[in-house]
């Protein structure tokens, strides 16, 4: 019986065709749609004819082509055969959504509304979906308050392309505006207050009700009603076209807080932190909750010996109190942290360890016992660190002033020997020589064991590998201690598997062409497969301007696996746009400016624009045309054409030329640029047409410039700095009409002491130097003055003027600016500043009379892509026929 029923189940698994191996007859592809090609989908394929078929290798490609995004459909028949199996692959493309439009979302910006929809472009097609978004769209509109708003869908079809572009209509519905507003219960304030708050003037909002109910509670608080609720009852009058609403107030009993003891922390900063105030929580819970807060508050701030205590009593018939009585004793700040017993190790190395900071100018250096633990538990680990495998804690000492205000702490360290250092080797590196291994290091042999210094060599052993097609490599280092001090580190390496990149798979390029994506791209096909350059990848297909969203990602990585495939997805921005610009500063007046950008001409990434502007005092239209990798490197190349008419104090001139540039970003913080221009200029209405230097003229110029900029923000920048350093050349052998170098170096610092506060300080300097009899037309002097420039003069007036007092410029210029800014509230921000700047001829020229000062006042408006200003500069140095001051209202920062 059981040898029969050995051999049914032995002849049920030879006839199995799933679960014995076989070979691979034949792999054929049906295939529906012009997208992608069949001789690429066979690539994806881990099988060929005549290979062993396994489940697993070929369910980890069907999911790749899911992963792909490109079909609707992906359908695997498999068909046994005496011969082997034969295997069949039906794929049909899907539809992608090639543009979404949005018509008659007046006043919202299409981009807006874009947010709030669950498809983008380059997403499959999907008909139920489509529809789904109608429903985003009318509850926008209804939430802001529009009712009876109707949405409707055109789906345009491009059966040749596999495309549709999706069009929703918006008729939006009317804002109801307010009909009865009637007040229950509210006895504190006269019902004009109520309604004052919901503002009838304006339309219903639900927004707005929202924010007028939370004022109205807001007000209750400030006179001690913390548990008073406001809810509305809301009814639509569909007949009168109207908003009807019942508002309910539940005024609780007052509950007054009270805070006595306080001397060094306002009463206004300690009820902002208490939760009785915050969430109107006056149980005795919630008081001890109150109570443990303000202790923590106070210790973290130095008061160790604090004492609280708090009491709720009846005050009245309605009126219940909290009071807290405080002891704050005194604000403890460490005076001194001494250190003894280090011998080789600098006290400044330990200090920058310890949690516990040294009282000084930028740091308060309060005293905190848990602090104080944390360092003396960290004392052994910082020593190790440094390479002191046995160094020990011996004792610490608190020493304390007569008022108990500074603390002086003290630490005795016994160090121990230091351990160095014998000698480094590596295992298990079949791929790379230990010799260029070492190369990387930063440690040798007989230099002092860092645990920081092993740490970042450990990092650069295994970053080195992964770039190099080593994804999974393990770096294990071990040290092996010999007798004394003496110590020999041996990393132990596990290379796996070389990982080179198989196909990159696009999926969400409509417009833009394969060749220019994967030209841009830092990981190719059949290269060693590396993170690093798959974020570069990423990075540079960003930088072509081109797509909304980029988002690269290996397939098949964590399987171990000799190939990796890429996909990549590509949502792309608007092909075309037209924006419209408008500015205003005193120097200028008003600008206004139209864009005409195209941002992928015939699907290659390249961009060409047109600027068209015009004001009051300058004239101008712009050409330009961007390449953004220049033959597939990364250069940025861009070749303009200007025609421009300007107006300044003295001349009025037109400038007719073109410009190219190159421009190379190292890294995200460091740029260089280099470019050429080319330029005629013509005078009129000039103060003095004798004199030669107005003369019509050519400058032919070659310029170069590097720029490291570590800010934190451009728009609102707190800490780090920019350097910009750059040289103009100008010489009659390339065509110009003069000889002259001109050198500029500037640098900005910022530096915050707080969120709150921040202190700017710029310094620029510049020259022309002129070789041979040439003498300078106006438009290539530099001037100071203005609202870029020294606040409280006159555009370009701050240097030297003529007997007519029309400014005739200079040939080198020095400027320098302190700038400390107070944020106020939300994205506004007041300003103090002195300018201080020098325009002469030559340095030699530089005296106490060729300095110019002025100091002033200024108000900021944070946006998003800069501040708007408003300066009042004072002349700190004024002289005859000059005015005091002056107003200046600019957009952007004066340096």
């Amino acid at each position: 019986m059981k040898k029969n029923l050995l051999l049914l189940l032995l002849l049920f698994f030879a006839a199995s065709p799933v679960l014995a191996a076989q070979k691979i007859v034949a792999v054929t592809i049906e295939k529906e749609g012009p997208r992608v090609s069949s001789a690429q989908i066979r690539n994806i394929l881990p099988f060929r004819e005549g290979d062993d078929y396994e489940e697993k290798k070929w369910e980890a490609s069907l999911n790749l082509l899911k992963k792909w995004g490109q079909f609707s459909e992906i359908l695997l028949t498999k068909k046994a055969m005496p011969q082997g199996l034969i295997l069949h692959l039906k794929l049909s493309e899907g539809f992608m959504i090639s543009r979404i439009r949005i018509s008659g979302n007046y006043p919202y910006l299409s981009k807006t509304l874009h947010r709030f929809l669950a498809i983008h472009p380059g997403d499959f097609f999907d008909p139920v979906i489509a529809e789904e978004q109608k429903e985003r769209l009318h509850g926008f509109y209804e939430r802001e308050g529009y009712f009876e708003t109707v949405v409707g869908l055109e789906i345009h079809k491009n059966v040749g392309d596999y495309t549709a572009e999706l069009h929703y209509k918006i008729d939006k519905g009317k804002r109801y505006p307010w009909g009865s507003i009637q007040v229950e219960g509210g006895s504190q304030f006269p019902r004009g207050r109520y309604i004052s708050a919901i503002n009838p003037l304006l339309p219903y909002k639900p927004s707005r009700l929202r924010k007028a109910k939370q004022k109205l509670l807001e007000d209750y608080r400030r006179r001690d009603y913390l548990q008073t609720s406001i809810h509305g009852t809301l009814e639509r009058d569909d007949a009168g076209k109207k908003m009807n609403l019942v508002l309910h107030v539940k005024e609780a009993q007052r509950t007054k807080i009270t805070i006595l003891g306080n001397r060094r922390i306002s009463k206004r900063t300690l009820k902002k932190i208490l939760p009785i105030a915050q969430r109107a929580d006056v149980s005795w819970f919630g008081i001890e909750e109150a109570l443990s807060i303000l202790q923590d508050y106070y210790r973290e701030r130095g008061f160790q010996e604090v004492k609280i205590e708090a009491r709720k009593k009846r005050i009245g018939p309605d009126l219940h109190e909290i009071l807290f009585e405080i002891q704050e004793g005194p604000q403890m700040r460490i005076k001194k942290i001494a250190i003894e017993g280090n011998r080789l190790l600098s006290d400044r190395k330990i200090r920058k360890q310890f949690s516990l900071k040294e009282s000084g100018l930028l740091q308060d250096g309060f005293f905190q016992p848990s602090l104080l633990e944390k360092d003396l538990a960290r004392i052994k680990e910082i020593y190790r660190f440094y390479g002191f495998p046995d160094a020990s804690l011996v004792d610490h000492t608190l020493t304390f002033s007569p008022h108990k205000d500074k603390v002086i702490v003290g630490f005795d360290v016994d160090e121990g020997p230091r351990l160095f250092l014998q000698s480094i080797s590596f295992t298990g590196n079949k791929n790379v020589s230990s010799k260029k291994l070492a190369r990387l290091l930063k440690m040798r042999a007989g230099s002092p064991l860092e645990q920081e210094r092993l740490e970042r060599d450990l990092s650069k052993l295994i970053n080195f590998y992964q770039d190099r097609g080593f994804p999974h490599v393990r770096i294990q280092p071990s040290l092996v201690r010999e007798e004394g001090s003496g110590t020999d580190l041996i990393y132990q390496i596990e290379e796996g598997t070389h990982v080179v990149v198989g196909e990159i798979l696009l999926a969400g390029n409509q417009r833009t062409r394969q060749s220019p994506i994967l030209k841009a791209m830092d990981l190719k096909q059949a290269h060693s497969y590396s993170f690093k350059k798959l974020l570069q990848s990423e990075s540079s297909l960003r930088q072509l301007g081109t797509f909304r969203v980029v988002e690269v990602e290996p397939f098949g990585l964590e399987r171990h696996e000799e190939r990796t495939d890429l996909v990549v997805k590509l949502e792309e921005s608007p092909v075309s746009f037209l924006d419209l610009e408008s500015s205003f500063d005193t120097d200028d007046k008003f600008t206004g400016s139209a864009v005409f950008q195209h941002n992928n001409l015939w699907g290659y990434t390249k961009r060409v624009s047109l600027r068209m502007t015009g004001g009051q005092d300058i004239q101008k239209g712009e050409l330009n045309f961007t390449d953004p990798r220049l033959l597939g490197f990364n250069l940025e190349t861009t070749m303009s054409g200007l025609l421009q008419s300007e107006q300044r104090p003295g001349f009025d001139a037109t400038e007719a030329g073109g410009q190219l540039s190159l421009l190379q970003q190292i890294n995200p913080q460091m740029t260089l640029l280099g470019k050429y221009q080319a330029t005629r200029t013509f005078f009129q209405n000039v103060a003095d047409p004798n004199e030669q230097s107005q003369r019509d003229n050519t400058i032919s110029k070659v310029g170069l410039s590097f720029n490291y900029d570590t800010r934190d923000s451009f728009s609102d920048p707190l800490s780090g700095y920019t350097l910009l350093c750059g040289l103009d050349v100008s010489n009659k052998l390339i065509a110009s009409g003069f000889n002259f170098l001109r050198p500029l170096a500037s640098t900005a610092f910022y530096h915050s002491w707080s969120p709150r506060l921040t202190l700017l300080n710029y310094l620029r300097i510049e020259g022309i130097q002129v070789f041979g009899d040439d003498i300078l037309t106006r438009n290539l002097r530099l001037f100071l003055g203005g609202d870029y420039s020294m606040r409280g003069f006159g555009q370009d007036l701050a240097g030297p003027l003529d007997a007519n007092g029309t400014p005739t410029g200079g040939q080198f210029l020095i400027q320098h600016t302190l700038e400390l800014q107070t944020k106020i509230k939300n994205n506004f921000k007041t300003a103090v500043f002195l300018d201080t700047g020098s325009l002469t001829n030559n340095v030699a020229e530089i005296g106490l009379d060729s300095w110019r000062h002025s100091a002033g006042l200024g108000l900021r408006y944070i946006t998003p892509i800069g501040p708007l200003r408003l300066d009042y500069g004072f002349k700190l140095d004024k002289r005859d026929s000059e005015s005091l001051s002056r107003l200046h209202f600019a957009f952007g920062y004066s340096f």
